[in-house]
């Protein structure tokens, strides 16, 4: 009889859990903006299931786009909302516990699937951000400020988001810098892409990119790393000369994509010398 009301217990808060859990997203999406009759959210998705699909810059990723800069900066703390949002630990718990057949019962979301709505709802209020583009440059400090959570996802969206606003985000240089050594290898690829995008300081940029690279050069795990310095280092065009020489050592690179990468790089720093280099 015990076990039976243990059991009991666990479906009564589990319920109680997802009650809890669905009127809290129907107030949030209740009280989202809407444009042409459609919610904050549904703009967001659209946005961000573009961006990055073949059809990048296409006419769904404009669409949205343009939305989401009609709404403007009214939107702001529903994005920090959504980039710091957070798994509830009694549901986290919870759906530990109950099995797989009582979850599909009560039509409720596995472990993983329960996680993957929380990494949505995080990387939707990035996009946000995103979308906004320059008109996002006086919440640069707030977002600076997100990269010290304790929270590993919200750091790499911080700096996602930082990275993406280019210039914008001028002053996120230490950021990015101090990023290069965080100790999750996501966020020190997209520092070392922000430090590019930014292109601020070369004298002081580009020697701490080529330093990263040969960090992770030759290690086939750390291989987008590499890559990604380089591609940075190609960005800062004339201003990264100093770097010539490495990327002439990088032509016959066993890796294609290093290759590739020092190929484009050398043409976007000095045309004439990529030439002589034999680079087409």
């Amino acid at each position: 009889m015990a076990r039976v009301g243990t059991r009991r217990a666990i479906i009564s808060w589990t319920l109680l859990t997802a009650a809890v859990v669905l009127a809290l997203l129907y107030f949030l999406r209740s009280g989202e903006p809407v444009y042409q009759g459609k919610l904050l959210t549904g703009w967001l998705e659209q946005f961000g299931t573009n961006h990055w699909s073949v059809a990048h810059g296409g006419d769904l990723d404009r669409q949205a786009e343009a939305a989401l800069q009609h709404i403007g900066t009214n939107a702001v703390p529903i994005y920090f909302q959504m980039m710091t949002t957070r798994g509830s630990p009694i549901m986290l718990k919870l759906l530990t516990l109950l099995p797989k057949s009582w979850l599909a019962r009560f039509h409720a979301p596995g472990l993983m699937e329960y996680r993957n709505q929380i990494y949505t709802r995080n990387s939707l209020g990035a996009y946000g951000f995103v979308a906004l583009g320059e008109k996002a440059k006086p919440f640069v400090p707030a977002l600076i400020a997100l990269n010290s959570d304790e929270d590993r996802l919200h750091r790499r969206l911080a700096i996602f988001v930082l990275s993406r606003l280019g210039p914008t985000a001028s002053e996120a240089l230490p950021e990015f810098i101090k990023c290069l050594n965080d100790p999750d290898e996501p966020t020190r690829d997209i520092a070392a892409t922000g430090l590019g995008e930014i292109h601020q300081v070369p004298e002081k940029s580009v020697p701490i990119l080529m330093d990263f690279f040969e960090k992770f050069h030759k290690d086939a795990y750390h291989e987008m790393s590499s890559h990604e310095a380089i591609r940075s280092i190609g960005r800062f065009g004339a201003q990264a000369k100093p770097a010539i020489p490495m990327l002439i050592g990088l032509l016959n690179d066993p890796v294609s994509d290093i290759r590739d990468a020092a190929t484009n790089a050398l043409r976007c720093i000095d045309p004439d010398v990529a030439a002589k280099a034999g680079v087409q």
